[in-house]
């Protein structure tokens, strides 16, 4: 389920795969409120039977204490890989994990309160989208859950994704917001244009994400 067609993470029990599991696994030992996730999929299933693939899938929905979910872990912790060795990258995850805070997000009561932040912002500086949004009641949670939890990483192009995590080390965890911003509002005409709940949330969550090269400069730019 992390970058299933990136050919770094899609072969089983491939490199990408190997060094994602041992990146989760180290972390998940040191850090006991989420310490659940990787153990349980050890205990549960059979390794013998089921892909390194399975095993993260499990570990990514098993509920660990105080945490949550965890289902954006995987993703944080592949897009460092890409650029980095095993011990970088663990390294790099325990610094936006603790240092930056991006691990409190990963805690149910946190995730309510950033949509609602983001919901907010809208409300403030970009009214007609907000008001679009609320006529059809379409609230972040339905389409900006996974931008925060995954830092973006599970739906945008890895080049978009790369340029935010540079961002985020210098600039702290505002910039997930700006980021947020910053997508809906370049695409504010489209949105607008869009008559149904079901297209409005297939757009966000389908046709946004394929950002062209200019589009992805003009976001960062901003």
């Amino acid at each position: 389920r992390t970058f299933p067609t990136h050919q770094y993470f899609s072969v089983q029990l491939g490199a990408g795969q190997l060094s994602l599991y041992n990146l989760l696994k180290a972390y998940s030992l040191m850090d006991t409120e989420v310490q659940a996730l990787i153990l349980f999929a050890l205990l549960t299933v059979n390794y013998r039977k089921d892909s390194l693939q399975d095993h993260l899938k499990c570990a990514a929905v098993v509920r660990a204490p105080q945490v949550g979910y965890c289902q954006g872990i995987s993703f944080v912790a592949g897009v460092l890989l890409l650029h980095m060795r095993e011990e970088q990258a663990f390294d790099m995850l325990k610094f936006l994990m603790y240092d930056l805070g991006i691990r409190r997000q990963y805690r149910p009561d946190m995730v309510s309160l950033q949509m609602y932040q983001l919901s907010r912002l809208l409300h403030d500086y970009h009214r007609d989208l907000y008001n679009h949004l609320e006529e059809y009641e379409i609230g972040p949670s339905l389409y900006a859950a996974p931008w925060f939890l995954t830092l973006f990483a599970s739906q945008f192009p890895l080049g978009f994704v790369s340029r935010i995590f540079d961002f985020v080390f210098v600039q702290g965890t505002e910039v997930i917001f700006k980021v947020a911003l910053c997508l809906l509002s370049s695409h504010e005409g489209e949105i607008v244009e869009c008559d149904s709940f079901e297209s409005i949330v297939d757009y966000l969550k389908a046709t946004l994400p394929t950002l062209t090269q200019t589009q992805m400069e003009q976001t960062i730019a901003k």
